[in-house]
């Protein structure tokens, strides 16, 4: 029964998260959608609040200058900004828009509304229940 869990939950995870992307976009004008590696950043950006472009060549293992057209191509979709520290005023640090999460909240609710719409209370509690007990239990020591 473990192994048919994890399968279940790996083929749910990667069909849901292959919609995810053309709910996103779905939501964006055609110049402003997004690819993998752009919500890969941003996602690490919100984590990271701050950072600045080397923290996240370091975090994905790419070049600053790769970092750079990315970091550049969010800003110009403005789901990304660059913001003054106060204690480093030469560094900039990232982070996300209100429009980015406008459009990630979108997203979220078209997908897991849908889902969340088709249980009933009591599975909605039951799921509730294992996912805290899940998140709890699925540090990485």
């Amino acid at each position: 029964m473990k192994n048919e869990l994890i399968s279940l939950l790996d083929k749910m995870f990667l069909e849901s998260y292959s919609s995810y992307f053309e709910k996103i976009n779905a939501f964006a004008n055609d110049n402003e959608k997004v690819s993998y590696r752009e919500v890969s950043l941003c996602d690490l950006i919100e984590r990271h609040p701050n950072c600045n472009l080397s923290f996240i060549a370091q975090m994905q293992e790419v070049s600053n200058s790769a970092v750079t057209q990315q970091i550049n191509s969010l800003i110009k979709k403005g789901y990304v900004e660059k913001t003054h520290l106060e204690e480093d005023k030469r560094n900039k640090g990232l982070n996300i828009t209100p429009k980015y999460k406008y459009l990630i909240k979108k997203a979220n609710q078209k997908i897991f509304g849908k889902f969340y719409d088709s249980l009933t209370e009591d599975e909605k509690l039951a799921l509730f229940s294992i996912l805290k007990k899940a998140r709890n239990n699925t540090t990485i020591d």
